[in-house]
């Protein structure tokens, strides 16, 4: 893979953490209903949303891996009533917001998801159509352009 279009590929791997951050930030994703607020922004989990690039076994394909705490499965499907989560995992969740992590607190934290679960908001899916859009109208043409200086390159020489 070329330099020219390697530098594409890291900008497109750029933008796709960057639109992870704008849907946990955005309102109509992030609001969870039971307290009224959006408690995915300024979360954790915007704060490490990351990328990395790896390349196929001849170097020529790209793969982008968007990097999300492990937590964001139980974001996005939710999780039905009846079954308490571990206190351990809501421990690290409760102390990046400054929240008690005495075991009553935690204990009542686990008991209110057993009873009422937690409703799943769909970033994964919203992100992928964020995706596909930026692909449509921005990314294919930076590609094709990069590819196509470098073919122009390789057979002016």
């Amino acid at each position: 893979m070329n330099n020219h279009v390697l530098k594409v590929v890291e900008e497109i791997s750029r933008d796709i953490v960057a639109l992870a951050q704008f849907v946990l930030d955005n309102d109509s994703i992030g609001v969870n209903r039971k307290t009224g607020r959006n408690t995915l922004k300024d979360s954790i989990m915007i704060k490490d949303a990351d990328s990395r690039i790896s390349f196929g076994s001849n170097g020529d394909n790209a793969v982008i891996e968007i990097l999300f705490n492990n937590y964001i499965d139980y974001i996005e499907k939710g999780r039905s009533p009846g079954k308490m989560p571990p206190i351990s995992a809501l421990k690290e969740w409760a102390q990046s917001r400054g929240i008690s992590t005495g075991n009553s607190t935690l204990f009542a934290i686990a008991n209110a998801i057993k009873r009422d679960g937690i409703e799943g908001r769909p970033i994964l899916a919203t992100l992928e159509r964020e995706i596909e859009i930026s692909f449509e109208n921005e990314w294919y043409d930076k590609l094709f352009e990069a590819m196509t200086s470098e073919l122009n390159k390789y057979f002016d020489n």
